[in-house]
């Protein structure tokens, strides 16, 4: 056998060597990372994500409105920005549900014609009341009537 051929074949077998101990070592890496990456208990996972603060806002046809915020539902944030609409209307069968929101900000802007009605409303949400009012004017013009934000 040459010279050549017999360094050919320790350099061979030198790369097998050290493919197989690479290979031994990343499969040993791998199974003591899944043992050791175990899920962590509920309660501590739950203890972390952030909680749903739900916000309504509901207005009538005069102009009357009704806010909720930091309800734990939006049906129940809904259902008392109605109840406030309810209250403070002149027509509370007017009173409609505008938008509602969850750990952010929401703002009503609208337009009343020379009696005071509603002829228009838009409603912006956003992360601060700045930006919700910002939202609920752009393009629109209209007088922000009512805001709301909740907990974050």
């Amino acid at each position: 056998m040459t010279t050549a051929r017999r360094s050919a074949r320790r350099t061979l077998a030198g790369l097998v060597l050290a493919i197989s101990a690479a290979l031994a070592f990343t499969m040993t890496a791998a199974v003591t990372t899944s043992a050791s990456a175990a899920p962590a208990p509920e309660s501590t996972v739950a203890a972390k994500a952030p909680r749903a603060y739900y916000g309504a806002i509901a207005m009538a046809n005069d102009g009357a409105w009704g806010v909720a915020y930091d309800y734990r539902t939006r049906a129940g944030a809904y259902d008392r920005a109605l109840k406030g609409c309810r209250k403070n209307a002149a027509y509370p069968g007017t009173c409609r549900k505008i938008g509602w929101v969850r750990n952010a900000c929401g703002a009503v802007a609208a337009k009343f014609n020379s009696r005071g009605f509603v002829t228009r409303y838009k409603y912006g949400f956003a992360a601060t009341k700045v930006g919700a009012k910002r939202k609920a004017r752009a393009n629109f013009g209209g007088r922000i009537v009512t805001w709301v934000c909740t907990t974050r």
